[in-house]
């Protein structure tokens, strides 16, 4: 049960403490004015995949997909919100649920589906969950066959290249080949013209 005390150290210890089955409200975010006017219902325990704006701190007003969250030190991380180190490398940002809002929440996930449609009042607002994990189904198929397309002009790209390069050796090694030839010409001009010079010289003797 949750503690009602307000003494800062109490409060402290509820929250490195928790019970498992109230974690999911420490991890729970406000919804947009939008989505909570439309929905009926303020908040949401944050989920791998939604989009979330940054309320609070340096990183105020940015937007992002959520892309872990980690329930045992209550943070989450929020794509493209990094810190960057004195060597220039860039680590990833953790931010308490309390400092975010949902803008548009995932909707690959059936319990989470079952979730909303219990809080949601309006009957008219509630979701069809089989119908709606249907079409993200489709997305996701849909990104894959995009993913494969881009992989398959990579390899037709990369054997373009190595054909190109094949070509390339082959004229390097022609011209390896008639530098010899050249070589061996001149070789055999140098040595022709050395017995002329020396037949000339026993004729005069």
């Amino acid at each position: 049960m949750r503690t009602k005390s307000k003494k800062p150290g109490k409060q402290r210890y509820y929250q490195h403490n928790t019970p498992k089955n109230e974690v999911h409200k420490l991890m729970s975010a406000h919804l947009t004015p939008e989505l909570r006017e439309r929905k009926g219902f303020r908040s949401l325990p944050v989920k791998v995949g939604d989009t979330v704006i940054i309320m609070r701190g340096s990183f105020k007003g940015k937007s992002g997909k959520v892309t872990r969250v980690n329930p045992t030190k209550k943070i989450v991380f929020v794509d493209k919100v990094y810190k960057r180190k004195t060597d220039n490398t860039e680590i990833p940002t953790p931010i308490h649920p309390s400092n975010l809002m949902i803008s548009k929440y995932d909707e690959k996930d059936r319990k989470r589906l079952e979730l909303i449609n219990r809080r949601i009042k309006d009957v008219a607002e509630k979701i069809d969950i089989e119908a709606t994990l249907a079409e993200a189904a489709e997305d996701e198929v849909i990104d894959i066959d995009d993913a494969d397309l881009n992989e398959e002009f990579d390899d037709k790209l990369v054997n373009d290249l190595d054909d190109d390069i094949e070509f390339t050796d082959e004229e390097e090694e022609q011209t390896v080949e008639d530098d010899k030839t050249a070589e061996d010409e001149v070789e055999t001009t140098s040595e022709d013209e050395v017995e002329t010079t020396s037949e000339d010289e026993e004729d005069k003797e």
